[in-house]
């Protein structure tokens, strides 16, 4: 059984490479602003909230395709299914 600990600790460690990963990607969404519109300078909590949302909008599009490929595993297994009971009534 995974002790409650165990859950936070993955949590955090979770959270803390999500973190890191959205400062990197912001960092590299100002530099391409930057580079396209030089007089503009985004502050860093602006430029930390876009990279987060760009974070979420890849996880939940990785969501998105992993339901997809769920339904279609259920899919298969339920045609499977069905045509093992056919041949098991009608051999």
């Amino acid at each position: 059984m995974v002790q409650n600990r165990d859950v936070d600790d993955i949590a955090t460690m979770l959270w803390q490479f999500l973190h890191t990963l959205s400062d990197g990607i912001g960092g590299r969404i100002a530099a391409a602003v930057r580079s396209v519109l030089p007089s503009l300078t985004i502050p860093p909590s602006l430029a930390s909230a876009i990279a987060l949302l760009a974070v979420v909008s890849v996880v939940l599009g990785l969501a998105k395709v992993a339901q997809k490929a769920l339904w279609i595993a259920v899919l298969v297994g339920w045609v499977l299914v069905v045509v093992r009971l056919v041949l098991f009534v009608f051999p």
